[in-house]
């Protein structure tokens, strides 16, 4: 029926359809949707009962320990930049004393 349309433009045309179409309609798929999650969901129970969890969650599960330990690591060395700086800060200040006399020097 629209044989230039984009894939955008197919979207917005199947969504205005599924708006337009009657609750009686609309009620048949929303059952099928349900009877084919339900499906979905024992058959996923009886992988993970088989097989342990599925190769998604173990990705997941690697990914998110990945991230926690570079989180870790730019804590480490954002921590490492500050102290550095503290120390440069007091260093540069102790140099700029001694170049002046230094302060709490004693007066004779």
């Amino acid at each position: 029926e629209h044989p230039s349309a984009s894939v955008g433009d197919i979207g917005k045309l199947l969504g205005e359809a599924w708006r337009n179409m009657d609750e009686g309609a609309r009620a048949e798929w929303n059952d099928k949707a349900t009877a084919d999650k339900e499906r979905y969901e024992r058959e996923l129970a009886a992988f993970k009962a088989e097989h342990g969890e599925t190769r998604a969650e173990k990705m997941k599960k690697e990914r998110a320990a990945e991230r926690k330990e570079a989180a870790k690591e730019r804590r480490a060395e954002a921590s490492k930049d500050r102290s550095e700086k503290k120390r440069d800060k007091v260093k540069h200040a102790k140099s700029a004393d001694g170049a002046a006399g230094g302060r709490g020097a004693t007066a004779q």
